[in-house]
C-alpha cells in the first residue's frame, strides 16, 4: 500500500494543523483513520483543480502545505479570485455543512497536500468537540468580513480611464485639438486675429476687404473651417468607439460586483442556516 495512506502518516499531519490542536491523541487517531491524503499540483492536466463552483460535494479540505485559490467564473466566463487559502486554513465547509453546492471552485496554485473530510465522517468527530466546530465558524465568518471588506475597498477602475489608455499618441492630439476648437477660446482667438488683420491692413493704408489681403484672408478661413471640420468628425468617430467600449467596461465591472456579492450572499445563507440549525444540538 502506498505510504501516502498510512494512518500515521495522516494523523502526523493533523498534528500539524493548529484547528485539531485541542483534540486528544485517540480522537485525532480516529480522525486519521477518516481522511483522505490528496495532492494536487498545477502541472498536471487538469492544472490543480480540485473542484468548480457548479460541482456539489459532502467533504472539505485542510490544507497541509501548498497555496489553494477559490475562485468564481462570472456570467461572461471570467475567473474572479475571492481568497486564497495557505497552509494551516480549509475550504469547502459551506458545502460540506450546508446543502452540498459549491459556492465556488477552488484551484492549486502551487503543489498542495490536503486532507479530505467527508460529512458523514466528520460531523461525529465535531459533535463531540463543538469547539472545533465553533472555531470553524469563527474562521470562515472572519474570511467572509474579509472578502467583504476587500470588495468594499476594491475599486474598479474607472472606464474612462481604460479608454484614454487605449488612444493613441495622435488619437489623444485629435481629441484635443476638436475640444479647443469647441470651445469660447477658440472663437476668442479667431476674433482676434480678425480684428489684428483688419487693424494692420489698416494701419498700412490697405482695404482689408478687397484686392490679395482679402483673398489671402478668405483662404485662410477655408482651410482652418476644412482642417477643424475634418478634425471634430474623426473626433465623434472616436468618442462613439469609446462610447461602445465604457458601456463594455461599465457591463463587465457590474457582472464582477454582482457575481462577487451573490457568493457572499450564498455563504452567508448557507453558513447562518447551518448555525440555526447546530446550535440547538451543541446547547444539549
Amino acid at each position: 500500500m502506498d505510504t501516502l495512506h498510512y494512518a500515521a502518516e495522516k494523523l502526523a499531519l493533523l498534528k500539524s494543523l493548529a484547528l485539531f490542536i485541542p483534540l486528544p491523541d485517540d480522537d485525532l487517531a480516529a480522525l486519521a483513520e477518516i481522511v483522505h491524503l490528496r495532492r494536487y499540483n498545477p502541472s498536471d492536466a487538469d492544472h490543480g483543480a480540485i473542484f468548480t463552483d457548479r460541482d456539489s460535494g459532502d467533504s472539505m479540505f485542510f490544507v497541509v502545505s501548498g497555496k489553494i485559490a477559490i475562485h468564481l467564473t462570472n456570467a461572461g466566463g471570467t475567473r474572479i479570485l475571492l481568497d486564497s487559502v495557505d497552509a494551516g486554513g480549509f475550504f469547502g465547509e459551506v458545502a460540506m455543512l450546508g446543502d452540498g453546492r459549491r459556492s465556488a471552485g477552488a484551484q492549486a496554485l502551487e503543489p498542495s497536500v490536503l486532507l479530505e473530510a467527508r460529512r458523514a465522517d466528520l460531523m461525529p468527530v465535531l459533535h463531540i468537540h463543538p469547539d472545533i466546530m465553533l472555531a470553524m465558524f469563527r474562521d470562515t465568518a472572519r474570511r467572509l468580513a474579509q472578502s467583504s471588506n476587500s470588495l468594499r475597498k476594491t475599486t474598479v477602475r474607472n472606464p474612462n480611464d481604460i479608454i484614454r489608455d487605449e488612444f493613441s499618441r495622435a488619437e489623444k492630439v485629435v481629441l484635443a485639438v476638436a475640444r479647443f476648437c469647441g470651445s469660447p477660446m477658440f472663437l476668442y482667438l479667431g476674433a482676434l486675429v480678425l480684428v489684428s488683420w483688419i487693424a494692420i491692413d489698416r494701419a498700412r493704408g490697405i482695404n482689408p476687404f478687397e484686392g490679395i489681403a482679402f483673398n489671402i484672408l478668405t483662404l485662410l478661413v477655408a482651410l482652418v473651417s476644412i482642417t477643424v471640420s475634418c478634425i471634430v468628425l474623426h473626433s465623434q468617430t472616436l468618442q462613439a468607439d469609446a462610447d461602445r467600449d465604457r458601456n463594455n467596461a461599465a457591463t463587465d465591472a457590474n457582472l464582477k460586483n454582482e457575481t462577487a456579492i451573490l457568493h457572499l450572499h450564498e455563504k452567508v445563507d448557507d453558513i447562518d442556516a447551518e448555525l440555526r440549525r447546530r446550535l440547538p444540538d451543541t446547547e444539549k
